[in-house]
């Protein structure tokens, strides 16, 4: 195997206690878990909700969604989460939830809203350091 110098041209002998410093920081072992996983069907998945349905808003500053695939504690008020409209005209803007409820969820976005269609809306929920995987 090739030495230090070959991989990294400037570690010379005065780097090594920055190069010993740096690599004492590096998790090679993954001692502490980076990342969590969900597997599972779109359907049952509680934090993508599809085919939400609400009137096209103007200028909206609250959204209230309607779908039978959002089911009872899908969200929590406080959840912040991102909505798609169907024509793509808004992709992924932020919002948090205000009311929440098996069927509904009610989202007060950070800036006005404007969009054109009335159905297919998408509102994800992403849990920090979470992969979704989904089939």
């Amino acid at each position: 195997m090739a030495d230090i110098n070959t991989f990294y041209p400037p570690a010379r002998l005065a780097n090594l206690a920055t190069l010993a410093n740096l690599a004492s920081a590096v998790d090679d072992s993954n001692s502490v878990a980076d990342i969590s996983f969900y597997a599972g069907a779109e359907s049952a998945a509680p934090f993508r909700v599809t085919n939400g349905a609400t009137s096209a808003p103007s200028s909206a500053s609250s959204l209230t969604i309607t779908s039978a695939d959002i089911l009872a504690n899908s969200f929590v008020n406080g959840d912040v989460v991102y909505v798609t409209d169907d024509s793509k005209t808004n992709i992924e803007k932020q919002g948090s939830v205000t009311a929440e409820g098996a069927g509904t969820v009610t989202i007060n976005m950070d800036a006005a809203f404007t969009a054109s269609d009335t159905t297919d809306y998408t509102v994800g929920k992403r849990t920090p350091n979470k992969l979704y995987i989904t089939f």
